[in-house]
């Protein structure tokens, strides 16, 4: 249950942060053109340290539980890193928490640089194949009468 719980947390914690966020929705704007209204930005905040809480819940989790510390891999913890700090750097930056706001924001895109360029290269890139695993689960179990 925690597993599937915290899953939901994280998932849409994140999406709130990544899409509410009104810094990050002009970055999107002057990007792609597409602008929204954002969310309160103590909301986003509220998000992004519930967001963060939750990744380390789960590496916590991932350290204590025996049989998933057992089939942990180097890239189950690299794509942990290259999610959390993003999320800790941009909550710092956010809240001024270090001295120089310049240097930390640079070291939170820098952060963002590298979850973009892990991105396919690491578990994930489930954010996207989940939708081709689903249908070829269904298409693979369908001749044999599973029903949902």
């Amino acid at each position: 249950m925690f597993h599937f719980v915290n899953g939901y947390v994280f998932h849409l914690g994140l999406a709130i942060v990544v899409f509410g966020f009104g810094p990050h929705i002009q970055f999107f704007a002057g990007v792609f053109g597409l602008s929204w209204p954002n969310l309160p930005s103590p909301v986003v905040y509220a998000a992004g340290a519930i967001t963060l809480g939750s990744l380390l819940a789960a590496l916590g989790r991932r350290w204590t539980n025996p049989v998933q510390r057992a089939i942990s891999n180097v890239d189950d913890y690299i794509s942990w890193l290259v999610t959390a700090l993003p999320v800790a750097t941009g909550l710092m930056a956010a809240g001024h928490l270090t001295a120089d706001y310049q240097t930390i924001l640079a070291v939170h895109i820098l952060s963002v640089c590298a979850l973009l360029i892990w991105f396919p290269f690491g578990k994930l890139m489930h954010a996207v194949l989940f939708l081709a695993s689903r249908g070829a689960t269904g298409a693979r179990l369908a001749p044999r009468g599973a029903k949902l």
